[in-house]
């Protein structure tokens, strides 16, 4: 009984190995390529190198947001930013600066999501110290322009 045991357990093993084996060669197959079109709609349609951009509203300047590099995605009509410094201005404080490694615009423009070595700077103001902030993670709601 012992050596029907062992062939038993040997053939379990010997066909686990074979599985394992045939596993990882079937993760490692090339799978079928995607489309040309469709893997241009993941691509960015447009770069913008050292680009400014202002945000208005009725009553002045709100934002402005500056970057070593911005790329457009069509895919989801999201702009990704390469170094951003985003510097916004309230009514009840100076202006507070926010630099980060990348952030991500989203499609509608109101909101900005930046990564890595986030570093907010406040400015000192009436009756309000200054302070510097760090984290890896920020998301940043922009202020739509009134009356649109």
């Amino acid at each position: 009984m012992k050596i029907l045991e062992k062939c038993v357990l040997l053939a379990v093993f010997l066909l686990f190995a074979a599985l394992t084996a045939w596993l990882e060669r079937r993760q490692d197959a090339p799978g079928i390529e995607a489309p040309i079109e469709a893997q241009r709609d993941e691509d960015p349609d447009y770069y913008i190198e050292n680009f400014v951009a202002t945000g208005l509203d009725d009553e002045g300047r709100q934002y402005v947001m500056e970057g070593v590099r911005l790329a457009h995605f069509p895919i989801d009509d999201t702009s990704l930013i390469e170094q951003p410094h985003i510097i916004q201005y309230t009514d009840e404080a100076g202006p507070r600066h926010v630099y980060a490694d990348s952030g991500l615009i989203s499609a509608d423009g109101t909101e900005v999501l930046l990564r890595g070595s986030v570093k907010v700077i406040e400015s000192r103001s009436e009756g309000r110290p200054g302070n510097v902030t760090t984290t890896e993670r920020m998301r940043i709601k922009l202020k739509k322009k009134v009356g649109s």
